[in-house]
């Protein structure tokens, strides 16, 4: 099913990582004309290359309403109007047409392989009324269509392990169209569950620590992605800006709320909202950081290939810098991914893990899963090799909860 994209806005945050054989290659179109892959875009945004010296140009290119798919050192991939186009040539940049997910127009194709928000319901409730005595399903809020009576969606998490004992938070789809990040966590979910009692380290682990899975936290915005829309945000419509309404719930945390790298505008996808955690899926992850004080996260997005932690909204380090950047360093081995403190690539202000991490002291890690081939829905064959880059480093973060910042360096 072909997306029907949306007219664009701003920029979009940081992508993920994995590697991938399997897609059609890419490389910029240089023999393209840019005029003439703009003229053949039909109103949607084209995807182009930038080069950049200094990677504080993001900032020059996010004013202009390019919407940044993907930042690496030296360059950027961004989603361009014939406007922001010219806007961006008017200021010295050179722009290369260039592919994403194998298309110059991110048309990108939903995998009926992928669940659905009630395919993963289903899932959920199958494994944990198979396995009661290790795994417990958590209506931990609604969503903000349900809290206007427009649907029945909830936000559920899998709780696994031993109540009371440590902590450990793994979430995934904070972003509707970055289809793999519902199946990372459901799949770490088959695989404790699996492992239990088979598997000295998983079952110590569920003896020893309180998991907390949530694959899905965007259940309103994955219900339009999987009907073929380009959906970042949630599908809070209440601030307008159709029809790119929605909040960005990765710029819609408490610290740093509305500060650098996001929007006031309601069309842009960085869009931070009414004020902090004024979404009730923020306000669902607020609650379970409050309640169990996490000494280690996880989420899911894509793509960009690269291991984020704080701080994303400046460019000093955080107090624990070093412990983050070496345990990034491992998160990132398998996928021989990057590891960076997320700012090095932008400042973005209003994000999970900067809240969780100045609240809470929460290590909090980000996998940015797939790679400029696979754009934000690849096909699903690729989510085995996605699992096999990120299962060691999700595994690290069990063995260390107990005491990351000793074990980080060790």
């Amino acid at each position: 099913m072909k997306r029907m994209l949306r007219p664009f806005g701003l920029a979009l945050a940081v992508s993920l990582l994995a590697g991938c054989s399997q897609q059609a290659a890419f490389s910029p179109q240089t023999a393209q004309n840019l005029d003439q892959v703009l003229a053949q875009s039909n109103g949607f945004p084209t995807t182009v290359e930038i080069k950049i010296r200094d990677q504080k140009l993001v900032t020059a290119i996010e004013l202009t309403g390019a919407e940044i798919l993907s930042v690496k050192m030296g360059e950027v991939i961004a989603g361009v109007s014939s406007k922001q186009a010219r806007a961006l040539k008017a200021k010295g940049f050179t722009l290369v047409p260039t592919q994403v997910g194998g298309s110059n127009y991110l048309d990108n194709t939903f995998d009926p392989a992928y669940h659905t928000y009630d395919e993963l319901l289903a899932k959920l409730k199958t494994l944990t009324a198979a396995n009661p005595n290790i795994a417990k399903l958590v209506d931990i809020g609604d969503t903000w269509e349900k809290t206007q009576n427009k649907a029945d969606r909830d936000i559920w998490a899998v709780r696994l392990g031993t109540p009371g004992k440590t902590p450990v938070l793994f979430t995934g789809c904070t972003h509707a169209r970055e289809l793999a990040t519902v199946e990372l966590p459901l799949l770490l979910i088959e695989h404790l569950i699996a492992g239990n009692g088979k598997n000295p380290a998983i079952t110590k682990w569920l003896e020893t620590r309180d998991i907390w899975v949530v694959p899905m936290l965007n259940p309103d915005g994955h219900a339009r992605a999987a009907q073929g829309l380009d959906w970042r945000k949630n599908a809070n419509f209440s601030y307008g800006g159709a029809p790119m309404f929605g909040v960005d719930l990765n710029r819609n945390y408490g610290f740093q709320w509305a500060g650098v790298g996001t929007s006031r505008d309601p069309m842009s996808p960085i869009f931070v909202g009414g004020a902090p955690f004024s979404e009730p899926e923020t306000q669902a992850i607020k609650k379970l950081h409050e309640q169990f004080k996490f000494p280690v996260s996880l989420s899911y997005h894509s793509f960009s290939e690269i291991v984020l932690y704080p701080w994303a909204y400046t460019d000093q380090p955080a107090p624990d810098q070093k412990r983050m950047q070496a345990i990034a360093d491992k998160l990132a081995e398998a996928g021989k991914y990057d590891a960076h403190q997320s700012s090095q690539l932008y400042p973005h202000a209003g994000e999970h893990n900067d809240y969780a991490y100045h609240s809470n002291g929460t290590l909090g890690f980000t996998y940015e899963v797939g790679s400029r081939r696979d754009g934000f829905d690849p096909p699903y064959s690729r989510v085995a090799d996605f699992w096999k880059q990120t299962r060691e480093g999700a595994e690290l973060l069990l063995e260390i909860a107990d005491a990351p910042k000793t074990k980080a360096l060790q």
